[in-house]
């Protein structure tokens, strides 16, 4: 039977930057796959969005980062600044998930409306594999 993981995508910095993104993601593995189904909604129109999951390596529960996470008082929470209580950028949402190469421009792009669907089947060993050879470990923690 598959495994099916869920996640509720909420926004961060809604207030500043005129839109509240929201969708849905899941992850489905099923043998020696994984799907990655992905719906989001009121982002930003006609733009790339670099999407992935953030972690920590040693297992720690990660949570959604706040507004409480403005260190520098600038209004905006910057990624440095969800690093305390999301980790660390683990696993990309882009053409090649497997490969954990974050910096690159294959993520989904959302429509004239903000809306992008980002659909993806990855070879489940190879993202294990990767996962393992950048944090040590071939538990995603979804």
């Amino acid at each position: 039977m598959a495994e099916k993981y869920t996640a509720e995508i909420v926004p961060l910095n809604a207030e500043k930057i005129g839109s509240a993104a929201h969708g849905a993601a899941t992850f489905t593995i099923d043998g020696a796959q994984m799907k990655i189904h992905i719906d989001m909604f009121d982002t930003p129109a006609n733009v790339q969005h670099w999407e992935h999951f953030h972690g920590f390596p040693d297992g720690k529960p990660a949570e959604i980062a706040t507004a409480a996470q403005d260190a520098n008082g600038d209004g905006f929470v910057d990624l440095p600044e969800t690093e305390s209580v999301s980790g660390t950028t683990m696993v990309p949402f882009d053409a090649e998930p497997a490969k954990m190469h974050v910096p690159n421009d294959s993520y989904p792009v959302a429509d004239a409306e903000g809306h992008y669907a980002y659909d993806k089947l990855v070879d489940l060993k190879k993202l294990q594999t990767a996962f393992k050879a950048a944090f040590g470990s071939d538990d995603l923690q979804l």
